[in-house]
């Protein structure tokens, strides 16, 4: 059976469709809420078609797919065989340095540092952070605010007991309470662990509410040394949240994505909004092996970030609505207020992740930096094809230069 025969046969669902080449490998996932229509599309006269799907076309010998019960599945699946089959026409997630983590180790005196390396070990990670800058601000604020340990020591009740371990500089000079000497107990300092967890979720609203709390019961114990430490915490909490907060102090959830388009390629910038402050920040560049349409690379981004750091906001705050809705989720193209203010803020990190790219490419793969420029120019003239550089004067002149049609 050609291929012709079998897409008269495929149903009229949700689903998802390979494309194999004559060698059988998968050179094209596809998602459709209509697999019948969506797959035929394809097979009609090559002049219907542009360039690029023109060559997925001619390369294709068999297709195969897989059903499914709504578009969100489908798209959720299409990104997995994306991940697992690596198609050459699909998009190409081109981001692949790795990002700073912040880790709690999974010990009885958790330490928490930063790290580029995911073990399999029990600890918790949080992140990941588009910059280190970020990440490190947290810790000096955690450093600044908790008395843990910063060494490396492996401390349980036997190492204290037998007394092992002499205390360091920090036991001295106050900044740890001497977990390797039985100064403070288990409970006692995994309540502070639990507190840092606790904001990297992005609950420090909630760790405020609950110092206030106990600041006033302090106070009307007469108690005014313990209201004062939690009056100090407080304000410390405040100082860095009133840093992070992004829209009015209210205590909002929402995930928000922004793309810039350049030609074939795709910048995105995702924030997670958690108790109203930024708790992540992430870059993922995309490159489109043949023509897509933008809502469908939205959707595919969506579609990335919720499969490395699960399930999504009810609120997700983006430019334009894209081709596939999850369900549960409630899509927001705003056009003022705090999600406008979000929204720019993530856009104008979209375009410095773009800005900076190109600037990279010019040094490391300078012919494709010149021809992302000439395609800029393309579309500012109006042209159909991209333009040359033509020298009216010797190279070494300083003489008028111009440009023209290829």
């Amino acid at each position: 059976m050609d291929v012709r025969e079998k897409i008269a046969l495929l149903p009229h669902s949700p689903g998802v469709y390979r494309y194999y080449n004559a060698d059988g490998e998968v050179i094209y996932v596809g998602k459709a809420k209509d697999l019948h229509k969506r797959v035929a599309q394809y097979f009609v006269p090559p002049e219907r078609l542009n360039t690029k799907t023109r060559i997925l076309v001619s390369k294709i010998a068999d297709v195969q797919y897989s059903v499914v019960d709504t578009e969100a599945d489908a798209l959720l699946l299409e990104n997995n065989l994306i991940k697992q089959y690596k198609p050459k026409y699909n998009i190409l997630l081109k981001d692949s340095k790795t990002y700073p983590w912040i880790c709690v180790t999974a010990e009885p005196y958790p330490r928490i540092f930063l790290t580029r390396r995911i073990e399999k070990n029990g600890s918790r990670y949080f992140g990941p952070y588009s910059t280190v800058m970020h990440a490190r601000y947290l810790l000096e604020f955690f450093e600044a605010s908790y008395p843990l340990r910063s060494c490396r020591h492996k401390i349980d009740s036997d190492t204290i007991m037998r007394g092992k371990i002499r205390p360091c500089l920090d036991f001295h000079i106050g900044r740890c309470k001497g977990c390797c000497v039985g100064k403070v107990s288990v409970e006692e300092y995994n309540g502070w662990i639990e507190e840092i967890v606790t904001f990297l979720k992005g609950g420090a609203g909630a760790i405020v509410k609950e110092y206030e709390g106990k600041m006033q019961e302090a106070a009307a114990a007469l108690d005014f040394e313990t209201a004062q430490v939690y009056k100090d915490k407080i304000d410390a909490l405040r100082k860095h949240y009133a840093r992070s907060i992004i829209t009015a102090a209210k205590d909002n959830d929402a995930d928000v994505f922004s793309l810039v388009f350049d030609g074939p390629e795709a910048f995105g910038n995702f924030l997670r909004l958690r108790g109203g402050a930024i708790v992540q920040s992430l870059n993922l560049g995309f490159k489109m092996n043949i023509e897509e349409d933008q809502d469908a690379v939205l959707s595919e981004f969506i579609a990335e970030i919720e499969s490395k750091f699960g399930e999504l906001s009810r609120d997700i705050i983006v430019p334009f609505l894209p081709d596939v809705q999850l369900p549960g989720a409630r899509y927001t193209v705003p056009v003022k207020g705090d999600k406008l203010s979000l929204l720019e803020l993530s856009a104008k990190n979209a375009r410095e992740y773009h800005f900076n790219t190109l600037r990279q490419r010019e040094h490391t793969d300078p012919d494709e930096y010149r021809r992302s420029v000439l395609e800029e120019l393309r579309k500012a003239l109006g042209m159909n094809e991209l333009p040359v550089w033509s020298a009216s004067t010797t190279p070494t002149s300083r003489g008028p230069t111009l440009w023209q049609a290829a």
